[in-house]
């Protein structure tokens, strides 16, 4: 049996609510291979074989259904067992949805990790939460196996984990290749009746391990989010987040959504990955956000749904609106923010823009999905339900905490309770020491505190752009300083560091990062410093865009300092001699 980590009473609240229900996120799947078996399902981005050693592929609903139960087969047979933590790393591509599914068939639990991680952040979030397995997938380039490499090392210090799986065949030794999987899958797929899973005439599985209330993902902050540990989520909480998605942006079955985010965070799993499954869809998958690729994906047909970062949002927009010969813009584009950064609405073009739907990330707690308005003003309803009520409760109960002396002028801190936040969070350290230890989130009420300030306007509550003590806002994350600056000053030729967030008229802000040199050390460069960030483990959102290298001596460096409440962020020190990486 799976781990329930809700309580009897938030069941019987959400499911008298209609919000939650007995359904599995696997069983959307085969209720929807039964319906339209022959519907197309996944598709992999065009340049798949640039970044995996196999080519693209398009799977209907049958065949995926049929790659499911395959890799449960798998999982099986290497003897993971219900209730199991299965780490899955995969960029976008079809076998993404397809490992998820299975391990949830599987009654496992799923902790999802970004495929942009190197070895530092990879190693600092397996150990907490002592997974049985990790699948990740196998480049066609050196950096590929490297990374593999890395991967096994990793396994090496964590005991818990038994079992390294890739997508691929030429694979280090020590990790077991999983082949071409979907494209096997596909052919092996043909002739064979929906829900037909088997191998050799024998039969399914007969039982289902998975409930409803079981914990199904666990994920790790994504950008925007400062919560330092994993939240788990039932299958239940997901279909909630998702159900608000497809409401808002007002999905239909048979829905197509250009995905071009990894299947790796809160935000991408609530906005594609379930739509997808409640709404019978087709999931298309987008590697980068290159603007003529974006524009080619919407144009291969009607698109429903997809979403971009905030950050990029009025090049997005402009490109749409100089669109060429029939490429169409989607029904719904959604833009992901953190909801302390202010709209961008003056900015944008007016037509023909299609309706934007604003997806506010609640530090990965909650969604909050609203199309946006004339005025663009972001913030969340101020609604509570009464105990007990006749009226079922909203998707989205608020209200605010009483100030206290350090809080930002007329804010106070937001506190949220909704089918769709998590119950838990997972503990432990980075050594896998107390790894898999679930701590509950919610107070009494089962409300949780979501970590932003807030404001009451009327009937709504604003966020407050201010950034908690201690981070940096740049371009929707919020970097830990300490960290950081721990980080960059391991450099040996280093004596002194600086870390500024400078104003980017683009993607909104660059981190730059200014360094005094040890008195009397050899010159170093800035690509000499990359690489030795790259061989720490750092990902690509810890390296600098800019770097500055004092070599004479200099005055004393100072720290920089918050953003003022308009989110408006300068640099404390102009950088006259940069590097950009």
């Amino acid at each position: 049996m799976g781990l329930k980590l809700t309580s009897s009473a938030r069941t019987t609240r959400y499911e008298a609510a209609g919000f939650w229900g007995e359904g599995c996120l696997h069983d959307f799947l085969a209720r929807n291979a039964l319906i339209s078996p022959k519907a197309p399902a996944l598709v992999d981005p065009p340049d798949r074989e640039t970044f995996t050693q196999n080519g693209p592929v398009t799977l209907n609903t049958a065949e995926t259904l049929y790659a499911v139960e395959q890799l449960r087969l798998v999982f099986d047979q290497m003897g993971l067992q219900p209730g199991d933590l299965l780490a899955i790393q995969l960029p976008q591509i079809v076998e993404a949805p397809i490992a998820i599914l299975a391990a949830s068939r599987a009654g496992l639990m799923v902790c999802l990790l970004p495929p942009h991680w190197g070895r530092r952040e990879t190693l600092a979030a397996l150990g907490p939460v002592a997974p049985r397995a990790v699948l990740s997938w196998a480049g066609p380039q050196r950096e590929g196996q490297a990374r593999l490499e890395a991967l096994r090392d990793i396994a090496a210090k964590l005991p818990s984990i038994r079992f390294l799986l890739a997508i691929g065949d030429d694979v280090p030794d020590g990790i077991v290749p999983l082949g071409a999987f979907a494209s096997d899958a596909r052919k092996r797929a043909m002739g064979r009746a929906p829900g037909d899973g088997t191998e050799g005439g024998g039969k399914p599985k007969a039982s289902d391990p998975s409930d409803a209330n079981d914990v199904v993902v666990v994920t790790w902050p994504s950008a925007g989010a400062t919560n330092v540990r994993a939240l788990a989520r039932s299958h239940n909480e997901l279909k909630a987040t998702g159900l608000g998605i497809v409401n808002a942006a007002g999905l239909q079955d048979g829905a197509r959504a250009l995905c071009p985010f990894p299947l790796a965070s809160y935000p991408a799993m609530a906005a594609f990955f379930v739509p997808w499954l409640l709404c019978q869809g087709c999931l298309v998958f987008h590697r980068a956000f290159d603007l003529g690729g974006f524009k080619t994906a919407l144009a291969e047909a009607p698109t429903a749904f997809t979403a971009i970062p905030a950050q990029i949002e009025s090049q997005v927009l402009a490109a749409l609106a100089d669109h060429p010969a029939g490429a169409t813009a989607p029904d719904c584009l959604g833009i992901m923010r953190d909801p302390r950064v202010a709209s961008s609405h003056a900015e944008m073009p007016q037509s023909p823009a299609p309706p934007l739907l604003d997806i506010l990330n609640l530090n990965d707690l909650a969604l909050h999905a609203e199309l946006r308005t004339a005025t663009g003003q972001i913030s969340i309803p101020n609604t509570r339900a009464v105990d007990g009520g006749a009226r079922p409760p909203p998707l989205i109960e608020t209200h605010l905490a009483p100030p206290r002396p350090d809080d930002a002028p007329g804010a106070a801190e937001l506190f949220i309770r909704s089918p769709m936040t998590p119950s838990a969070a997972v503990g432990g350290d980075a050594e896998g020491e107390g790894g898999g230890v679930f701590s509950a989130l919610q107070d009494a009420d089962g409300f949780v505190a979501a970590g932003l300030l807030a404001r009451k306007v009327k009937r709504r509550f604003v966020p407050s752009a201010s950034t908690p003590s201690g981070q940096l806002a740049h371009g929707g994350l919020r970097l830990d300083l300490a960290d950081l600056k721990s980080l960059y000053a391991a450099w040996p030729p280093a004596a002194n560091v600086k870390i500024d967030v400078v104003a980017d008229a683009i993607m909104g802000s660059r981190l730059a990062v200014t360094m005094r040199m040890v008195a009397g050390s050899a010159p170093a460069t800035a690509e000499q410093f990359c690489a030795f960030l790259h061989a720490q483990g750092a990902g690509a959102h810890m390296i600098p865009d800019e770097i500055r290298l004092l070599h004479e001596p200099a005055s004393e460096l100072r720290e920089p300092t918050p953003a003022p409440e308009d989110n408006h962020i300068k640099s404390t020190a102009p950088l006259t001699k940069s590097a950009s990486v």
